[in-house]
């Protein structure tokens, strides 16, 4: 498989414009086609090193554990209703989320968070790259 135009970061040539030749599960090759940003179009996409886990509930996969006997409206509506948590735990519950991403292989990842800060808080100090988009209930 060759995956034409892709958009990557080469430790020589900084982000550059390439087709990656693939067989089973390695990558056989990279064919730099350009380093110039103005060939980089919107069809083009990126590939990234690592495993990049694009969307997880930091404070709410732990609640799923703790509530594991409930069915889902029931768990939904103590997740988001009932269950009142401080900051210091949504912190420690973003720590164990995001060290069992990492443990899983994930080199970026993708937060969603009612309660941003404590979850921001967390990937600094693990030191894990990634983004957070808040909501609010």
């Amino acid at each position: 498989m060759i995956l034409n135009d892709v958009v990557c970061k080469d430790s020589q040539h900084g982000y550059c414009k390439a087709n990656i030749k693939i067989n089973k599960d390695t990558i056989e090759a990279i064919d730099i086609i350009s380093t110039d940003p103005s060939k980089f179009s919107e069809s083009s996409f990126y590939v990234t090193k690592g495993f990049v886990n694009s969307h997880l509930h930091p404070n709410q996969l732990f609640d799923r554990r703790l509530l594991d006997e409930l069915n889902i409206s029931e768990l939904l509506h103590k997740m988001h209703h009932d269950y009142q948590k401080n900051d210091e735990e949504r912190y420690t519950q973003a720590l164990f989320v995001l060290m069992e991403a990492i443990k899983s292989g994930s080199t970026t990842v993708y937060a969603v968070a009612s309660h941003p800060v404590p979850v921001l808080k967390a990937f600094k100090t693990l030191g894990i790259k990634g983004a957070v988009s808040c909501f609010f209930n």
